[in-house]
């Protein structure tokens, strides 16, 4: 099943973004294959047989002789770009291309139309589909897939396959890589994991809300046009950034709510929750508490020693005793709520 699933992949939604494959697209001086997209996302039944016309055009500059050629995509390497197949695939999807066997010369500047069949087979399995049409220089090179071949441009094919489609995604991971953080600049990894047979292109809203439910920031994953995709049976990662205005402090909540599903619409959800403690605010705040306690000491010894010079009874001195207790226990409380604030910072972190 893996090459079905790898196979299944909706590259439009990559390729349009981040497909930056050198020498694969068509140049204004060099070769061109139209349209970039074959198909592109179409819907088909097994068992249906289907054709277009592809236009190969040469700018090179000179007359030549040129093939076409198809490749499974196997998977996709960094930068979301695709890994063609070096050998076939058995039931793979270039197996259902069927493209002129002989190389055929193009002269400078021309345009040569082709017909391309795809015969989708009964036992196809549901779900999308990919294989890439190569335009090639029959020039006894290797600079591509497949001895004496030079691979120029593609023309990429997505079909998907009627049927009985699985989507299935979830939350793998949905983290930041703080508990603690001394401002409102906070990173987000969200981990999206497919264990169905369809492409899917999930995208939804970030929220965050900070300790008394008031929501602070909102964005949108994967807000590109298109969407990039999730494979099947395969793991994407998403990012999104929160950097605040102003003074943050306390407990946050983030929410994300990621929106996926071709036929229905489904939701999956995650939650994470951060502080946000500024030192550059706490620490001149306990040090202002300190100085403001230590004041309140010094002015109440003061006020004791007065009560006891003149006390007059044995009872006004226990009065004063207990007194001098209560304020010794809680600026020792203060102070050691200060530094177990400090310690939980650090430790944290």
């Amino acid at each position: 099943m893996r090459k079905v699933l790898l196979g299944a992949i909706l590259f439009a939604t990559i390729f349009s973004a981040s497909f930056n494959i050198h020498r694969l697209w068509a140049q204004a001086t060099g070769l061109g294959l139209k349209p970039a997209f074959l198909y592109d996302g179409d819907k088909v039944d097994p068992g249906t047989v289907i054709r277009r016309t592809i236009k190969a055009t040469n700018n090179t500059g000179a007359a030549g002789t040129f093939r076409l050629s198809v490749r499974d995509i196997v998977g996709v390497a960094e930068e979301s770009r695709p890994v063609f197949s070096t050998s076939s695939v058995q039931d793979g999807m270039a197996s259902w291309v069927f493209l002129p066997t002989t190389p055929f010369s193009i002269n400078d500047g021309e345009t040569k139309e082709i017909m391309v069949e795809i015969r989708v087979p009964q036992d196809a399995t549901p779900g999308s589909h990919f294989a890439g049409i190569f335009l090639s220089s029959d020039t006894g090179s290797a600079n591509g897939i497949g001895s004496g071949i030079a691979y120029d441009v593609v023309s990429i094919i997505n079909l998907q396959v009627s049927g009985d489609a699985k989507e299935s995604l979830r939350i793998r991971e949905f983290s930041t890589p703080k508990n603690v953080y001394g401002s409102p600049n906070v990173d987000f990894k969200i981990v999206l994991e497919n264990d169905g047979n369809v492409l899917e292109k999930p995208r939804g809203p970030l929220e965050i809300t900070n300790m008394f439910g008031r929501r602070v920031y909102e964005t949108i994953v994967n807000d590109n046009e298109p969407p990039a995709g999730v494979f099947p049976g395969d793991k994407r990662t998403f990012t999104a950034n929160w950097k605040g205005d102003g003074i943050s402090f306390g407990r946050y909540q983030a929410t994300v709510a990621m929106l996926y599903g071709y036929n229905t619409q489904k939701t999956i959800f995650g939650t994470i929750s951060f502080w946000v403690l500024p030192m550059n605010v706490i620490i001149p705040g306990i040090i202002l508490l300190i100085f403001v306690i230590l004041g309140i000491v010094l002015s109440l010894k003061l006020y004791i020693n007065s009560r006891l010079k003149g006390a007059s009874s044995r009872a006004t001195v226990a009065s004063s005793s207990s007194l001098s207790r209560f304020v010794f226990i809680a600026v020792f409380a203060l102070l050691f709520a200060a530094v177990f604030l400090l310690l939980l910072f650090f430790v944290l972190q």
